[in-house]
């Protein structure tokens, strides 16, 4: 009758048959690995085109963006103005800011007006009126803008843009000039203070950042993968 050994014989017979397991899944494993190495569409597909395709597809599109959108800032706005008010003075202001040529226009139909903006003749076309509204003793005479633009063309949206900034600073400085003459401060016409402040991390803006990129990466992966 054989007695089993204190020393742990079956335990080491068991340890023995899971080492040799584990070798041989190594083994496999390892053949596995070489035979792949040897295939150069995996090389390709696997490794190369993860570490260098996507990132340089990434870094292009960035770049590309970057140059399309410095080239849009360089433009310079054409501004149909077509002024009624008496004063002239919009006209005048709007000469005066870069970026933006002002071609007077003359009393023209509204379709005459859209066609200009559709063949590009002029990118925003402002139209300058005296307001109705009743006198106020002490009142700047008021002058309305109808800003008229397309927002299928990427220039005419930009023109808008720059147009609406431009009116604004109009509207700011006459009431700069109305309240200095009523002996008050600039801080008279701050009836409305906005600070920005951003309350998120670094991490959670480049998180944010990957969740734009990474769906695209995801997507040309997916693509490749199919082909």
């Amino acid at each position: 009758m054989n007695r089993e050994d204190s020393s742990g014989g079956p335990s080491s017979s068991g340890s023995s048959s899971g080492a040799g397991f584990f070798r041989e899944a190594c083994a496999i494993y390892a053949k596995e690995v070489r035979s792949l190495v040897r295939d150069r569409h995996t090389v390709i597909y696997s490794v190369l085109l993860p570490l260098f395709l996507y990132p340089a597809l990434v870094w292009g599109m960035l770049q590309i963006a970057a140059y399309a959108k410095g080239v849009e800032e360089r433009e310079v706005s054409i501004l149909g103005l077509l002024d009624r008010s008496e004063e002239k003075e919009l006209g005048r202001f709007l000469e005066s800011r870069p970026k933006m040529r002002v071609t007077p226009l003359v009393d023209a139909p509204e379709a005459a007006l859209a066609e200009m903006l559709r063949s590009g003749a002029v990118h925003v076309v402002v139209v300058c009126s005296p307001t109705t509204s009743p006198a106020v003793e002490g009142a700047l005479p008021a002058v309305s803008a109808r800003v008229e633009y397309r927002s299928s063309q990427g220039s005419s949206a930009q023109a808008r843009d720059r147009l609406v900034e431009a009116l604004e600073d109009f509207r700011r400085e006459k009431l700069l000039v109305a309240s200095r003459e009523a002996g008050e401060s600039e801080a008279f016409l701050e009836v409305l203070r906005v600070e920005k402040k951003d309350l998120s991390t670094p991490q959670e803006t480049a998180n944010y950042i990957a969740s734009l990129i990474l769906p695209l990466v995801l997507v040309v992966m997916t693509a490749l993968g199919a082909l």
